[in-house]
């Protein structure tokens, strides 16, 4: 298990930092909701009736549409005062999303207060439970105002950052127009039987989009470490809604292949394949050695 900040994830930290939020960390409360919903595992009502929990998935608030994890927690009518303002939210009525993955995914290309939608959805989440619960709970009309002014209050804790020296390295070189830079890289543990892998998301201007690190209980080769940190980084980019892609890895080994399309015959031939594969979900996709 690893841990982002104070709250434990299954097996993957994941972290979303856009342009908008870069100048103070990113909370808690943003990371719970990113891999809730990569995950799938908000208990909505319908997703609860997919697992044969309950048999009706009609939200309780609208009584109209399935509460799926998207309705619950932006398209009902009744969360209408909670995204009312149209500075921040009028994506909300020109945009039209699929599922809430796909809206989260938007909210991060658009650098659109992903802070303050975190804070938010966590808060209607909240509330929805203690409704269901017969609990005491605020109203939905203060939802909005109370994110703002947890936001502000978070952002006012934070301590000014620290300069750092410049170092000397290699010049990074961004990705063309409309294409994410994706740099991936894998480790072997020496003190313990343990390896992990390391991915890093940048946009056109170099800021940093996204970046996930796992752990893995076993040791591989470095071949095969550098294979799965490739494939895991590529499929992390799909799952984020990016089609368009620069690979950079630092395996000279592993790279040539991908470049060359060489064949292995031994298992790592498998694990090169598994990113070959993970590969084509993208439209445009360059591999750079």
């Amino acid at each position: 298990m690893t841990k982002i900040g104070l709250i434990p994830v299954k097996d993957v930290t994941i972290h979303i930092s856009p342009v908008t939020i870069k100048t103070y960390p990113t909370t808690n409360l943003t990371l719970k909701v990113i891999s809730l919903s990569l995950d799938q595992r908000v208990p909505s009502k319908a997703n609860l009736v997919h697992r044969t929990i309950i048999h009706c998935p009609v939200c309780d608030w609208c009584k109209q549409e399935p509460e799926t994890t998207l309705h619950a927690l932006w398209s009902c009518q009744e969360l209408d005062v909670v995204w009312e303002d149209e500075d921040l939210w009028a994506c909300r009525r020109s945009v039209t999303f699929l599922n809430f993955k796909e809206l989260l995914s938007w909210l991060i290309k658009k650098q659109n207060h992903l802070e303050l939608f975190s804070i938010a959805a966590w808060s209607i989440w909240t509330q929805r439970n203690q409704v269901r619960l017969h609990q005491l709970s605020y109203s939905p009309h203060q939802i909005a105002s109370t994110a703002k002014d947890g936001l502000a209050e978070f952002v006012s804790v934070q301590p000014a950052p620290r300069s750092h020296p410049p170092r000397t390295r290699d010049q990074w070189l961004p990705p063309t127009l409309d294409m994410i830079k994706i740099i991936f890289d894998g480790a072997i543990f020496n003190k313990e039987p343990k390896s992990g892998i390391g991915v890093v998301l940048h946009d056109v201007h170099c800021s940093l989009l996204a970046f996930l690190s796992r752990q893995l209980s076993q040791v591989y080769s470095p071949l095969e470490i550098e294979a799965k940190a490739a494939s895991s980084a590529l499929q992390f980019a799909v799952n984020l809604g990016f089609n368009q892609a620069v690979l950079e890895g630092d395996s000279q080994v592993l790279m040539t292949a991908l470049v060359n399309n060489n064949t292995f015959l031994s298992s790592d031939g498998l694990l090169i394949d598994d990113v070959r594969l993970s590969a084509r979900f993208f439209i445009n996709y360059i591999t750079l050695m």
